[in-house]
């Protein structure tokens, strides 16, 4: 446990190497000390470690919602595909028709679907406007990171790492 509170690269590493020695089954104790000994390594010491720590964790924030982003947009672009094949079919069916009626209602259809492709598009762009800021916000929030422990932090640290008053 003395090694779990230094706070120290040395001792978390320690930690880590005695975990996958023979004798770790040996203590109880060890998950816990390592756990620790993440906690305080990765402890913010000042004001402007913790705002790199909070950034870090924003980073992984934004890219999820990046992600998020690009389902959407994939979405939209499979709309978009769906809805280029109805027209497709639609074009085919007004070559094929001689019933006017039928010709009439081809074309109602025909417009609908482009007006609906229309806004799957509108929407697919969006959604590729948005992705494109969020990466830059995303790559902009990792570059502004001076405190060193911190650049290569895994998302999942933040599962058990929880700030005071945090709402993200």
């Amino acid at each position: 446990m003395s090694l779990a509170h230094s706070s120290t690269k040395e001792a978390k590493d320690l930690l880590e190497e005695f975990s996958k020695s023979d004798r770790a089954s040996e203590v109880e104790w060890l998950q816990c000390a390592i756990d620790e000994g993440e906690f305080y390594y990765y402890s913010p010491n000042d004001d402007e470690e913790r705002r790199d720590l909070i950034a870090m964790k924003l980073y992984h924030k934004k890219f999820n919602e990046i992600y998020d982003l690009e389902h959407e947009a994939d979405k939209h672009k499979f709309n978009m595909i769906v809805y280029n094949i109805e027209i497709d079919a639609l074009k085919a069916l007004l070559l094929e028709t001689t019933d006017e009626d039928e010709k009439s209602q081809i074309e109602i259809q025909l417009s609908v679907c482009n007006d609906l492709l229309t806004i799957e598009k509108g929407h697919y762009e969006s959604k590729q406007y948005d992705i494109n800021l969020m990466e830059k916000v995303h790559d902009k929030i990792l570059q502004q990171i001076t405190t060193e422990r911190y650049k290569n932090l895994s998302y999942t640290f933040f599962d058990s790492f929880h700030f005071d008053y945090e709402t993200f």
